[in-house]
């Protein structure tokens, strides 16, 4: 019986030991600074971690940048993918209820269980802003492409979202490996993902993280 019992705990502590090693070796950790005890904690910084991690699984060249606040208008963009396909804005939204809106509305609602009815402001619109200025920090060329997206956690369900326009999508995290397809056409060469995001990892502002002494370290995939 004691023999089980000490095999049980050397097993649980190698599964401890192990997760806390990928944990502390991830993108997500090294961009953040998060520990693992933040991330055990807190149900936001697991599903950033979620969305940062479908995001690696992405084919090709890219750079991730978190919570960048761009100047002039205080915008913030939850994510900057900087993919060879062009430069994404990501606005991630953690819910769990039926999602209604329509791309030209000011607010969204999210319903949730008894009919609980949770508005929010248009995440398109907040990326529309957030796109414009990053083109003037950028000093962009019109060809670049800029696509907007907003992101929603899996457990939530798309009731009624209509988009219409060109490089804009709101899908859930785990259509984000599909979503970037071998079929998108390279924009942006290896040089120009690492330049874009040295431009922008100046404006990366981790609030509320306990630890932000790697949050500016440059990291490859």
């Amino acid at each position: 019986m004691i023999g089980w019992l000490l095999i049980i705990i050397i097993l649980i502590g190698m599964f401890f030991a192990i997760s806390l090693y990928i944990y502390d070796n991830s993108k997500f950790s090294i961009l953040t600074g998060y520990s693992y005890l933040n991330f055990l904690q807190d149900k936001e910084v697991r599903s950033h971690y979620n969305l940062v991690s479908n995001l690696q699984k992405v084919q090709g060249d890219y750079e991730v940048l978190l919570n960048v606040v761009l100047p002039t208008n205080n915008v913030k963009a939850d994510v900057v993918f900087v993919h060879q396909s062009g430069i994404h804005i990501i606005n991630f939204k953690r819910m769990t209820g039926w999602i209604y809106g329509r791309e030209q509305d000011p607010e969204w609602a999210e319903v949730q269980y008894r009919e609980k009815l949770n508005k929010f402001d248009n995440p398109l619109i907040e990326n529309k802003i957030a796109i414009l200025e990053l083109k003037q920090i950028l000093g962009l060329a019109d060809s670049t492409p800029i696509h907007s997206l907003v992101v929603f956690s899996d457990n939530c369900s798309f009731k009624k979202v209509e988009v219409q326009s060109r490089n804009t999508d709101v899908l859930k995290i785990k259509e984000l490996k599909a979503y970037w397809n071998e079929s998108m056409d390279k924009h942006l060469s290896k040089d120009e993902i690492m330049k874009i995001y040295l431009d922008l990892n100046k404006y990366v502002t981790l609030k509320n993280s306990p630890e932000k002494s790697n949050a500016n370290s440059v990291v490859t995939n």
